[in-house]
């Protein structure tokens, strides 16, 4: 009986260690760090430019059109590496990369 029970506690001491391993993996992914990227064209007409990103990872995209002072702004992005287009009809593409979080504060960009 003795060794029946130790064989039990045994287990239950080896699923307990399993399930946090697991519970750390989940709660590391749960907590990644999301980063706010602002920033600003400088141009004479800085307003309405089209600014678009790719996340070279998961392939995720995003695009907004930049404020009249130029501004713009992503929320929630994670780490990793980005291909970004700034784009206004009548003027050339700006292609840039973002390195996140290295990148921040984001450099201003002239159109």
């Amino acid at each position: 009986m003795t060794q029946k029970r130790n064989s039990r506690i045994a287990l239950l001491a080896v699923a307990m260690l399993l399930s946090g391993a697991m519970l750390g993996l989940i709660s590391e992914d749960s907590s990644a760090a999301d980063y706010d990227a602002v920033g600003f064209i400088s141009s004479s007409d800085s307003s309405g430019v089209s600014v678009t990103y790719i996340n070279q990872a998961t392939g995720n995209t995003a695009s907004i059109t930049s404020l009249d002072d130029g501004s713009y702004s992503f929320e929630n992005l994670v780490n990793g590496d980005y291909s970004v287009r700034y784009s206004k009809a009548g003027s050339l593409s700006v292609l840039d990369t973002w390195s996140i979080p290295a990148d921040l504060p984001l450099d201003d960009v002239s159109m």
